[in-house]
């Protein structure tokens, strides 16, 4: 049977309120546990409870942990959530989505819709995810700081000179050896190189026979040593095999880009905002974490202690 309090934070315990008069047993079992008919025979919320813990119960009961904790935290740091606000962390999360999907940013609203349908965010839990986004944002704003170095490196990064690289890797140094030996017997051409990554690399990049998107050698995100091995290539030339943390890389440099020309007091703002909107998701993730981390939580419900390992 579904438990009322599958959960209690510090001393806080939930109580169901009891029905009205005159509503009838009928009414109340329709309204509050019946979820389903199919050929007449009913699905109470009871039957899904369990199942339902058990599969997706982990992260449900986190985001309902954070949900309580978080609305505490607003209440005693007198923060005010508003719907202007709401609106914004909806255009962010839109943003992301995008992002992640490698869409365009200019995809309409469905496309939103379905990835949200994708990762299960529907009215209720994307609501959730929005306020939470918003108390959390709000909570560590005064603490995120932006420099100047940060900006610059971020305006080198993106309108300095990049590279076009092709990469090919395999799990051992023997395998991403005999590649290169075979891209080279065949010329070392683009093509050669692309088919090879198509049939046979290991990397994401594969399916574009290993192409990347354009990189900067002033780019943290990659490691120094790629970053120096692709430094000293000649558009055109085949790498030599390099060890990564997860296995062995050959590269080719298609082309280098040239600078975009854009200073940096035109690009400052934008830069400026997108250094801060990242930083602030970090502080969030790690604020959210300890929120839990340090809260008393007892779990009173046997299907959710499964699903958090406990």
């Amino acid at each position: 049977m579904l438990v009322a309090t599958a959960v209690v934070i510090g001393s806080t315990a939930g109580c169901a309120s009891g029905p009205t008069q005159g509503e009838s047993a009928v009414t109340r079992r329709s309204a509050s546990e019946t979820v389903a008919v199919v050929n007449g025979l009913t699905i109470d919320r009871s039957e899904l409870f369990e199942p339902l813990a058990e599969a997706a119960g982990r992260a449900v009961l986190d985001e309902a942990l954070l949900d309580r904790l978080l609305d505490r935290e607003a209440t005693r740091n007198g923060i005010e959530i508003t719907p202007a606000m709401l609106q914004a962390e909806s255009e962010r999360l839109a943003r992301a989505l995008r992002r992640e999907s490698g869409l365009d940013a200019t995809s309409g609203a469905e496309v939103v819709e379905r990835l949200r349908r994708d990762r299960g965010l529907g009215p209720d839990r994307f609501g959730r995810l929005l306020r939470r986004n918003a108390i959390l944002r709000a909570l560590v704003a005064g603490s995120v700081e932006v420099r100047e170095d940060e900006i610059r490196l971020a305006h080198s990064i993106r309108h300095g000179e990049r590279h076009i690289v092709r990469v090919h890797t395999r799990a051992t140094e023997r395998e991403a050896a005999a590649d290169r030996d075979e891209i080279l017997a065949l010329g070392g051409s683009s093509e050669a190189f692309a088919a090879l990554a198509v049939d046979r690399s290991d990397d994401a990049s594969a399916a574009r026979g290993g192409l990347l998107d354009p990189l900067s050698l002033a780019d943290p995100a990659f490691p120094q040593t790629v970053r120096s091995l692709i430094g000293g290539l000649a558009e055109g030339e085949v790498s030599s095999v390099m060890a990564l943390d997860d296995g062995f890389a050959v590269v080719r440099l298609e082309r280098m880009l040239p600078p975009t020309g854009v200073p940096l007091e035109a690009s400052r703002a934008e830069i400026e905002s997108t250094l801060r909107v990242r930083k602030e998701r970090i502080a969030a993730d790690d604020l959210a974490r300890d929120l839990l981390r340090s809260a008393d939580i007892t779990v009173l419900s046997a299907p959710l202690r499964w699903s958090r390992g406990l």
